[in-house]
Formats: C-alpha cells, structure tokens, sequence
C-alpha cells in the first residue's frame, strides 16, 4: 500500500519546518514531494516510509506556466500577497504534477487496466466544482442551466480561501482550465492568511478549532457572523478567542448598535405613540448625517467590492457610532419640552437611519437586519444599498414589536484548579446553606437563550423565580407541579437581565441531567436537612 502524500511528513529541505506535508510546507508554501523530505517518517505508524515504483499519469504543468504568468500579471486588482504567492512559484519554475494515486480511497481513473489508481484530491476537488453545479440543476429539473454558471464570460468565479490553497485555485485549477477550454477562468481568489486559536492554525487534523454546529448552540449566529468578519486575517494571521464573542457583543454589537436601534424606538414609541413621527416634506434638518451616511456606504460598498470585509464591516460600525452622536447631539429628550415638532423631526431621522443601518449590515448580519425591519414594520421595497442616507420611512406608520437585539453575555470565568483538602467545608459552613422543596407553578423559556428557563416557585407562603440552565433537558410543561431542591438563602443574581432568586439542585453525569426532586409527597416550603 502506498501511503498519501499527506500521510508522509518531515522536514522541509527549503525552510527546515520539521513537520512539512508530503505535497507541500505550510510554514514557507513551499510545493513539495515525499522524496523531497529531509527525515521522512509515516503519520500513520511514524516509521520511516519504504521507496516503491509506480506509474502515474501526470498533469504537463510546467507547460502552461508561460498563459498563467500572462493571466497573473493581467489581476491588477488582486491581493498583493496572492500575486506574490503565485511569482514566487514562477521564479522556481512549475513542475510537471502527477495527478494520480495508488490508493484504496478516491475518485477511480476512468479507464480500462487501470484498476487501483485514484484522482489526486487537489486534481479533482476543484472539477468537483463543477460537478457539484450540474447535479444541483440535474435535481431542479434544469440540466443544462449549469453552463450558465460554467461557460457564461458575465459570471465572476470567486474562490475564497486560505493562502494554503492558493496554489489549487490560482494556478493548477487555472492550468486545467486552461488545457480543456470553454469555461470560464477564475474573476478573483481573495485568499486570507490564517485564522489562529490557541497560537496554532485551524486544523481538523490536529484538533485545532471548533465545530460550527457546536459554537451555534451557544451563540446567535450573527454575533459569530461579526467576531469572524472583525477579525479576518486579510492582510497578516489573526488569532481567534471565544472571549472576543462576549467582548464584542458586549461592547460593539449591543452597546454601539443594539443601543442605537433600541433607544431610538423606545423614544418614539414612548413619546409618539408608538409611531414614526411626522417630518416637513421641505425639511432639512439632519442633512449632515445623512450625507455622511450616503458617503460611508459609497466607501464601504467599495470595500466589500474589493473584499476587504474587515474594512468595510469596520466603515459600516462607524455609520452606526455616528448615528449615536447624532442622537446624543440633538438631545431628544430635551427638545420635547419645548419643541415637540422639532423633536419629531429628530426621531423620524433617527428611524430613518435605522433603516439605512439596517441595509448596510445586512452582508454581515443578515438576521439582525431582518429583526430592524420588523421593528420599524418596514416591508423590503426599499431595501437596496442605494437606499442607504435616504428618507423611505412613511410618517405616521405604525412601529413593530420592538426586542433586544443583542442581551449582554457573562464571560465565562476559567474554574481554578482546586485540590481535594482545600474543597472540603465544615458543617458550620453547610449549616449557612437553607435547602426548601420548592412547587414549580409557572415555566417559560427565556427569549433569546437557548438554555435558560425562567421557573415560578411556591416555597411555603412566599413565591420566587429562578432561571436555570436546564433547557436541553426539560420542556416548561413537564416541570409544572414538580417539587424540587432549592438553595432559599442565595443572594439574587441576573441571567440574561432576568433576576434569579435561588438555584435548584441537580445530578449530572456526562449528557445527562436529573433535577433532585421529593421521594413521596410534602408541602412545598418543607426544609431539606
């Protein structure tokens, strides 16, 4: 059995990486071979590979090298490290590539006697591309719209990846383009340097990283949305950190944007009725925002043009802190005193903005766009990015149910290491700890959490609420009339804003959770010794 090129490693020969793939270096992206390896050893067993023969078919590379310099230079608007990545391989040369395996996995060559040779994955991922196109419109029951996406010169090819794979988007996807013909070459490949965790690459190989399913279970989507695209390693490697979720939400997205939407609503709902307040027709008051508005979404159109995505999202949150000042400038709550027709104005450029707001952070936080539409009971008649800086709102139009975009998040605090002599506690200790059987009377699901549910208690003549983390494991309903284990003595704290007045006890083992509940019946309110 032959093993995989990735399945080799050693030392790079051209920058000493000692743990440098079989197929190429990923600390120089230097294009590498398993012979090319200093120390070479097996990932698989770590022992050192045994030299076979074997007949390939290969790829005529290098022949093409002159078409894709030619093809390079043309990108002008291409990111310099891309271009550079790409002449870095032409001053070297490109070597001819073998684009088969002996393997017992992969893509099967095609043709008679040749049983036991596979594809290259970087062969026939990128005409995966391709195929992937016709099936879906196979299954649509249009099999040959495909070409439009395919063979059409007006479509634009876009390969966003990381600088690890420039090699396969910008060269040898391009080569084989270029040696079949008829479809269409790549518009642009914005690769990004890496995106670290931890001080290392992500990597599914070597357990660096987290799955996206498990992160969504904890946090809104939008908010992975914005800690992603703020901190897009465009230009140089970027280091992630789940502590940024809760920074930014906290400090950008609810204090800078949620502030904005909410304060503005809340005014006019409080103040107008729950209604746009009416603007003159031949009004001119705020024209310096919404210039200002008009120009930055001129300058961020071109920044996600360009897919500087940092960039532009960065332009679209300074929209956002100028709309604040305009807020906190004109004092709203002061011009109502004594003019309630210049306030009006005010708050109906205010609710203008929003929905300029929400144009403009719809690339990078889709849902919360939709979330400012329902609040302003705005419909998308006028949701396109020249709309951005202009007055489409009706004056007088009801306001939807307005909701916190983005509640405040608690950091999740590391536990210190705790020996067994120093967990121990006295039984004066214990005898602090009031432990009731509590009635549960009332249950709901805590709005925007997926965890949290808020329980309504009888314990004896008082009643109290508690909100607990118990969402995966109990519905409301099955809870209603149970009697539980409560600490009646602990200080109140908030969840989500909601205050909790106690904590019930539960048995946890792995994925499962029981909460502590009476053997028998007793009156709620009983003590638990």
């Amino acid at each position: 059995m032959f093993l995989a090129d990735r399945f080799v490693v050693g030392t790079c020969p051209i920058c000493g990486n000692e743990d440098a793939n079989g197929d190429q270096c990923e600390n120089c992206g230097s294009d590498l071979s398993p012979l090319e390896l200093i120390n070479p050893r097996s990932k698989v067993s770590g022992d050192i590979p045994v030299i076979k023969e074997t007949t390939n078919f290969v790829f005529p590379f290098a022949d093409f090298q002159p078409k894709l310099e030619e093809w390079i230079n043309s990108k002008t608007d291409w990111k310099p490290n891309v271009i550079n990545y790409c002449k870095g391989w032409f001053k070297t040369g490109l070597r001819d590539r073998d684009y088969t395996r002996d393997l017992n996995w992969g893509v099967p060559v095609p043709l008679p006697e040749h049983e036991g040779k596979v594809i290259y994955v970087w062969f026939e991922a990128p005409i995966g591309y391709i195929s992937f196109t016709k099936e879906l419109f196979e299954q649509r029951g249009e099999p040959e719209k495909w070409k439009e996406y395919w063979h059409d010169e007006n479509t634009k090819l876009i390969h966003f990846i990381g600088k690890d794979n420039i090699i396969f988007h910008a060269l040898i996807f391009p080569a084989m383009i270029m040696a079949h013909g008829e479809y269409i070459l790549p518009d642009n490949v914005p690769a990004n340097e890496f995106l670290n965790m931890g001080g290392g690459k992500f990597s599914k190989s070597k357990g660096v990283g987290a799955l996206l399913k498990d992160v969504l279970a904890d946090y809104n989507s939008d908010l992975v949305r914005y800690c992603l695209a703020s901190t897009f390693p465009e230009n140089k490697d970027s280091e992630f950190s789940f502590d940024e979720f809760v920074t930014k939400n906290n400090n950008e997205l609810a204090a800078i944007l949620g502030n904005y939407i909410n304060r503005t609503v809340v005014f006019a709902k409080s103040k107008f009725e729950n209604k746009i307040p009416a603007r003159k027709n031949t009004s001119t008051d705020g024209i310096e925002i919404f210039n200002y508005i008009k120009s930055q979404a001129k300058v961020t159109a071109d920044l996600f043009d360009g897919y500087k995505l940092k960039d532009g999202l960065t332009e679209v949150m300074n929209i956002v802190r100028s709309a604040n000042k305009y807020f906190n400038d004109s004092e709203p709550w002061k011009i109502f005193k004594t003019d309630k027709e210049k306030c009006a104005e005010i708050i109906n450029n205010c609710l203008q903005i929003c929905h300029s707001i929400a144009i403009a952070i719809s690339p990078v936080l889709p849902n919360t766009s939709e979330e400012i539409l329902k609040t302003l009971n705005k419909d998308k008649s006028d949701f396109t990015w020249d709309k951005i800086g202009e007055i489409v709102l009706e004056n007088n139009a009801e306001l939807g149910e307005n909701k916190i975009l983005f509640p405040i998040l608690e950091k999740k605090e590391a536990a210190p290491e705790i020996k067994e002599e120093d967990n121990l506690i006295s039984i004066d200790d214990f005898k602090k700890v009031t432990l009731k059987v509590g009635e549960v009377i009332e249950a709901e699901k805590v709005p925007n959490s997926k965890k949290l549910l808020k329980l309504k208690l009888k314990v004896g003549e008082k009643e109290k609420q508690i909100v607990s983390g118990i969402s995966d494991y109990y519905t409301p309903e099955s809870l209603i009339g149970k009697l539980i284990i409560v600490v009646d003595n602990l200080k109140p704290s908030k969840l989500m804003g909601i205050e909790s007045q106690g904590m019930l006890l539960a048995a946890k083992n792995g994925k499962e959770l029981k909460i502590v509940t009476i053997d028998g019946n007793i009156s709620n309110g009983a003590e638990v010794s």
